[in-house]
């Protein structure tokens, strides 16, 4: 982390990589399994909710004495989630890597290589992974999207994007709850993150850091779902790999099947945004070096044990759906009444210290 601290494309990167680590390999199938073809109005309140969390975050002059350790609690439930998403994610990365296409290779040889690689990332120096996202985020990014742009040849059911006019809000709540997960990293992501920036972002520039995530996912919903349709994207477990994986060029060209950039760029995402989620351990408990490689260690073998440990990817999307997904619904209801809190107290201290020193200056 630089002293003269990050300009607003840094936060946008680094907001971008931690959210969409964890919120792509269910993606969007359980939400579609709950909500149906209305998925996209459940979409539409998540993003809301989303952008609430981003305008009500407390400025600076407000981050202090109770405060900054209501915040630091709360941040540090939040980092307990998370690393117990990244778990899961590892295992979902290594599950689909293996059926797909590395149908000999050991678990172990997918999963340990990389953590291994996250680990030289994290420890190298302090600035070392803001630097890795800033550069690698935007190149996935572009490259995700001329992928985008191949898989609309594939859009064969663009009516199902749309909403059917028989709106049921219950399923549209249980379509929100089910994708709470996602939104776990972008309360804490956007206050330690702003904290390194040289400027305190504006209230725009915060919503415009969640609003390429949220895009990007609802550009990989809609093609996903215009390319499947509602029934036979219930019947895949990675349907977004599916789809991408049966991008195809023409055959005069070098490459005929972009899998294997799919390979590269998940797995590259995947790893920038654990990397992230580390770093945030140590924003909210800054230690010395020597504590934050070992902690890093023992996280990381924590992270790497339980990828290969859980058996399957239908045990560990048990456990994201069954366990964490509530806990991460009561955790964002609690986060926006903390931060609504917060304002609301500043705003009051701010109103009665104005009122005072009017009082003083007419005296």
């Amino acid at each position: 982390m630089t002293s003269p601290g990050w300009n607003a494309p840094a936060l946008i990167w680094v907001v971008t990589a931690s959210v969409l680590a964890g919120g792509l390999f269910v993606w969007p199938l359980h939400i579609v399994l709950v909500a149906g073809q209305n998925a996209d109005l459940a979409l539409v309140a998540a993003w809301c909710w989303g952008g609430l969390i981003a305008l009500f975050q407390p400025p600076r002059d407000a981050v202090r004495g109770w405060t900054r350790r209501l915040l630091t609690a709360l941040d540090s439930v939040a980092l307990l989630g998370i690393f117990s998403l990244d778990c899961i994610v590892l295992n979902q990365l290594a599950t689909m890597l293996q059926s797909i296409y590395y149908y000999q290779t050991p678990k172990s040889a997918l999963v340990l290589p990389l953590v291994a690689v996250i680990g030289v990332a994290v420890n190298r120096t302090p600035v070392s992974v803001w630097r890795m996202v800033t550069f690698f985020v935007p190149v996935l990014i572009v490259l995700s999207l001329g992928i985008f742009g191949l898989a609309l040849v594939n859009l064969h059911h663009p009516r199902a994007i749309f909403p059917i006019p028989d709106i049921a809000l219950t399923t549209i709540l249980q379509g929100l709850g089910i994708i709470a997960y996602v939104g776990v990293p972008v309360g804490i992501t956007l206050r330690r993150a702003s904290a390194r920036m040289a400027e305190q972002p504006t209230w725009r520039g915060r919503l415009v850091a969640l609003a390429l995530p949220a895009g990007f996912l609802g550009v990989v919903y809609a093609i996903t779902m215009g390319a499947l349709g509602p029934a036979a994207l219930i019947d895949l477990r990675w349907p977004v790999v599916f789809v991408l994986d049966h991008v195809t060029l023409d055959s005069t060209f070098f490459l005929s099947r972009i899998g294997i950039v799919v390979v590269f760029s998940w797995t590259l995402g995947v790893a920038m945004g654990l990397a992230v989620h580390l770093r945030l351990l140590w924003a909210v408990a800054p230690v010395r070096q020597s504590v934050r490689v070992i902690g890093s260690t023992v996280l990381l073998g924590i992270w790497g044990g339980s990828a290969l440990v859980l058996n399957s990817p239908t045990t560990s999307t048990y456990l994201l759906l069954r366990w964490l997904d509530p806990m991460a619904t009561w955790y964002l209801v609690v986060e926006l009444a903390v931060l609504i809190g917060i304002r609301m107290v500043w705003m009051v201290r701010g109103y009665r210290r104005e009122s005072t020193i009017g009082t003083a200056t007419d005296v």
